[in-house]
Order: structure tokens, then sequence, then C-alpha cells
């Protein structure tokens, strides 16, 4: 296909749009069109966010009643700032669950015509539908997570256009988390929302495996190029890999690549790389692999992501990072500000990243649900270990009832793929966690783990599938069963009077039953609404109590309070930090740095 062909075909309004499917990998992340591609304009986008015109719909009559239609006339309607929640469309209502409707007109750039242009949703909780110009373009079921609607013929390039959201937050027991009200009444459109134009043809997804090796580092690259045009297309891909400062460390040659019109291709590369450093917690290298797609001289499509090589395993009761033990030492931490609830706050996410560093952490758990790419895009740069989550917790399996439990386990295995897909590329990720505190005692809720965690391993092998239990602590083997998670993940709180010996002796039961595995405290700390010795206590007895050698991590509940389920949880802000919700430090920060210390001493005397 000619390249004049090509410019006549990418023209026509009449085209094929293209949903990927997400089996090979994710969107690649940090996309930036650079100077000398600009004139292509291969990738443009628009920022939708900033003023918007919101109302609740305690009734849920907005959609019979055609709210979403582009005449409408919203009176009354509030404005409200997107991203946010609920409590900005109705301060006076506390954590609203229900529908609410969002809207704004917008602009669609002239030189988008003739390309594949979407509206991406960074994150929507919970499930929602969208409307273009009065006509729906999609809908999603699954919050936290990105997703793109492809805008069709529905958009106008000539006049202003409507968007509509309808968000539902209404708990349903057929999807995670299920019946718990957790973090339901953070509803709203949480994260940014952008029109992107990208070519017909384009890279779609694009996955690497990058482990040090010898000297050097082994880079594994798959891309998948897909042809929304007409007509087939023969052109090329070209990837260069350079270090942090923009150097060139390499480039692949160029590999050719058919697609015909309304399919997908994989463009596979494997190369050594000489000279790279291994991405670690004390040096976190990172480098950045430029892919093209390539017809004739243009390039129709450009991509950059940054990566890292790493390799994490588990062998015996130990980690291993890069082929070194590791001992991992750090906070669980809700995407939760003062500022901004669930909203981002970027600024304060990077400030306690880097707090959390100072106080001797390689590791942090991302708890419970996926958090904002942007987190983990600093847990790269800062150099911190990570575990990401899905949310699916506390949940009683078949008790919510049969076709609940159906539902509730394909949400889960459908919100583990996405995850999965999204944060592929990440070096600080090293844990994939499958649930957290799910109600292990039922046979079928123990079978959902071992499903997922086997979906997770098929998905991604080069990582660790793990849950997260408390039902251990109950002494009985049939409690819960880690047969199948590489690591076994605990969470415990034990009464301070119990003291270090609650730890020490649960734990050495625990490790005769699996003695060829690490054990990571994922959860351990107290209350700092009592008399602070109480939260002081606690910590002290867990890090004291967490000593053996087939221990090889421990992780502090929380980092700072935040909002959590009123229903059952008084006060209704979760009092664990040790940072107040206003990110006042309690004196148990102090305790915390000194344990981590102390730990991380432990192990490298032990270890070397």
């Amino acid at each position: 296909m000619s390249i004049q062909h090509y410019n006549r075909e990418v023209n026509r309004r009449n085209v094929m749009v293209l949903v990927a499917l997400g089996l090979i990998g994710l969107v690649a992340d940090r996309v930036e069109a650079v100077e000398a591609d600009r004139a292509t304009r291969v990738r443009e986008t628009v920022d939708l966010g900033g003023t918007w015109q919101a109302t609740l719909d305690t009734e849920n009559k907005g959609e019979r009643e055609g709210w979403f239609k582009e005449d409408f006339a919203a009176q009354g309607w509030r404005a409200v700032q997107v991203p946010g929640s609920f409590a900005n469309v109705a301060p006076e209502i506390d954590r609203y669950e229900g529908v609410g409707w969002f809207r704004r007109s917008f602009r669609v750039p002239q030189q988008f015509q003739g390309r594949r242009v979407v509206l991406h949703f960074e994150g929507v909780n919970y499930q929602c539908k969208v409307w273009v110009n009065g006509r729906l373009v999609g809908e999603n079921p699954d919050a936290f997570l990105g997703f793109d609607l492809p805008v069709g013929p529905e958009a106008r390039f000539d006049r202003d256009n409507v968007i509509v959201v309808r968000v539902d937050n209404t708990r349903r027991r057929d999807i995670i988390p299920g019946g718990r009200q957790g973090w339901h009444p953070f509803g709203g459109i949480l994260r940014e929302v952008e029109l992107r134009a990208r070519d017909l043809c384009r890279i779609e997804s694009a996955r690497i495996v990058a482990e040090p090796n010898g000297t050097g580092g082994l880079l594994r690259l798959q891309a998948v190029v897909a042809n929304g045009s007409e007509r087939q297309i023969a052109g090329r891909t070209e990837v260069a890999i350079l270090e942090e400062k923009g150097a060139v460390l390499g480039r692949s040659a160029a590999d050719p690549v058919e697609v015909d019109a309304g399919k997908l291709a994989t463009v596979q590369i494997s190369r050594q790389v000489p000279g790279v450093r291994a991405w670690s917690p004390e040096g976190p290298a990172l480098y950045t692999a430029d892919i093209r797609l390539m017809l004739e001289d243009k390039v129709l499509d450009r991509v950059s992501i940054r990566f890292g090589f790493r390799k994490i395993e588990a062998r015996g009761t130990m980690l291993y990072l890069n082929g070194k033990p590791v001992f991992l030492t750090g906070f669980n931490r809700h995407e939760d500000s003062p500022k901004t609830d669930m909203s981002p706050d970027h600024e304060l996410t990077r400030k306690e990243l880097l707090q959390m560093k100072e106080m001797g952490c390689n590791f942090i758990r991302l708890c419970h649900y996926p958090q904002h790419p942007k987190t983990i895009e600093l847990c790269d740069e800062i150099g911190l270990l990570v575990m990401c989550e899905i949310p699916l917790y506390m949940w009683p399996g078949v008790a919510e009832g049969l076709e609940n439990y159906r539902g509730t386990v394909e949400c889960a295995k459908r919100q583990l793929a996405k995850m999965i897909a999204r944060d592929y590329n990440h070096p600080s990720v090293i844990f994939w966690s499958v649930s957290n505190e799910i109600h292990t005692q039922h046979p079928e809720v123990r079978g959902t783990n071992v499903v997922l965690i086997q979906q997770a391993k098929r998905l991604d092998p080069t990582r660790l599938a793990v849950h997260v239990s408390d039902h251990w602590q109950q002494g009985d083997p049939r409690a819960d069963s880690f047969g199948e998670d590489d690591v076994v993940c605990l969470n415990g709180y034990p009464n301070p009077k119990e003291g270090p010996g609650w730890w020490a002796t649960r734990l050495e039961q625990l490790h005769r039953e699996y003695p060829g595995k690490p054990i990571l405290v994922t959860e351990f700390g107290g209350e700092a609404d009592r008399p602070i010795e109480w939260q002081i206590g606690r910590l002290q007895a867990g890090f004291e109590g967490t000593r053996a050698p087939y221990v090889c991590g421990t992780t502090i509940w929380c980092w700072a309070d935040h909002p959590w389920d009123k229903t059952w949880l008084q006060p209704p802000l979760s009092p664990y930090g040790v940072f107040s919700r206003d990110r006042r430090p309690r004196p148990s920060v102090e305790v915390a740095r000194q344990g981590f210390m102390e730990r991380q001493a432990q192990f490298k005397a032990r270890t070397q």
C-alpha cells in the first residue's frame, strides 16, 4: 500500500473502529510525541478535565427522563471540578451512594478527522455510561481501571459536542468488593478524562520483559499493531533503547509488518543490551524503549515505554531481587488525600513516597484496588518495590447468593487481567495480589484464590502471585490454603499484652505447613485513637515477633488515617496511620523508622 493510498484512506469517515482485546499487554504508558515528530501529529491529546456540570440522581430517574440528551436543560446542576467525587456535587450528603450525572461541552480539533478518536477515562467509581451528543458510546463496569470509548460519527468537528456521564456507585453483590461499603462512597469521575487521537494504523499495545543478564540485560518486547483502515498495510517497526538522559544504547533492525484491514499483528524482538544497570531500590535505573510504526518514510505511530532491567524470584524461604537476597520493609497506603479524597494528588504522593524511602522503606503495598498509574511511575523513579491488588476483599463467597458468587468471580478475573495489562511494564511491581482477607474458611472462596493466582501466573510468569489472609490466625489449616501462592502473605493484629510471642508462635506453626515458602507480614500495627502506647506496643511486638529467617518482610498498616467503612468501623476514619489524615506525624513514626532500620541491618548481617 503506498503512502498516497494510505493518506486517502485515513480521510475516509466510514472506518472500522478496532477495539483491542488486551490479551497481549497494556496500552503503552508515558506516551510522548517528541519534537522530531510533532509535524506528523502521531499522538495528540486534549485534556477534558476542569469545570463540568453535575447533579445527583437520588431517584434514579435521569435515564428515563433523558438527562443524557444534548438539548437537555441542566438547570440547577452544580459546577464542579473533574477529576472529583460526589462529595463535590453535594457536600451536604456524607458518602453518597447512588447515581450521579456529569456533563460538559468540548471541541474535537479539526486535525483529528480521519483518525481513531477515543475518550479515555483513567478511573470512574464505580460503573458508568457515556453519551456523546445524545448517543450512547459505551459503558464501563470496573472502577479504578482506565478505559477507552471510541468516538465515531457522532463527533462533530465544526462546533461544540456534549459529553454526559452517568456514574453509579451503588453497592452490588455480584461485583467486587460486593456488599461492603469500603471506598464505594467516593463515587464520581475520580481520575483524568482525555480526548485522544491516534492513527488508524497504530501500536495498540506493547509489553516488555527486561532482566539483568551478565554484563548487561536481556530485553524481550512484544508489540501489537492494529490496522483500523480498510486496506492492508505493509510497514515496519523500529525500536531504539535509550538511557535516562536520552543517549541511544542500541537499535533493532527494521522489522517488516503486514496487517490486514481490521486485524492485529504481533511483532516480537529479543536482544541483549550491553552495559545497562539493574533496577533496584538502591539504584532505580530506568531506560526507554522508543517504538515506531513506519510506512515508507512516514511515522504512523510512536510510543515510549519506560522500563527497568529487574528480576524477582522466591527461592526457598527468601526473596531474591536480581539474584541477591532482599528483605521488604514498608507501608500499606490508600489512595487518599485530605485535599482531594480519592482523586489525584500527585504532589502529596511524591512527598510521601520520598518520606517512606527516608524512613528505610523499600516496599509499598498499594491497597486494596488498582491505584493511579502515576503512583507506580513514581515508585519506578524513587525505587520502591510494589504490590498491586484488585478490590476483592472480605468476601463471603456463596453466602451472598450463587449468582452473585459467579458474578463476583468473573468480575475479579476481568479486573485482574486489566490490572496486569495496565501495569505490566513497571519494574517496581513485583507482586500481583488477588484478594485481601476474604472468607477462606469456605472452600469455594479458597478455590477462587487458586483460580485467580493461576490466572495471574499465566498472564505474567515473571512476577509473584499471592493473596493476603487474616483467617490464618484461626489456627485451623482448613481456614486458608497457600499451596498456589509464591509467598505466604499475612495480616495480624494481636493485643499488645500478648507480646512478640503471638507472632513467633503462629508464624512457626504456619512455616511448618509451608516450609518451602517465604512469609511476608503484609499488615501489622495498631489504632492511634487509644493511648499512643497501644499503637507503639503493637508495632514493637510486630517487629520483634517476626524475626524468623523465613520471614521475608514486614509491612505496617498503615501510612495515614483515611476514610473507611463507617457501617462497621468507628470512627469513620481508619485510625491506624502513623500519620493522621491531615498528615501530622505520631510518635509511632519514629518506632516505624527504627524498626525498619533494625530489620534491614539484621537481614544484612545474616545474609552477608
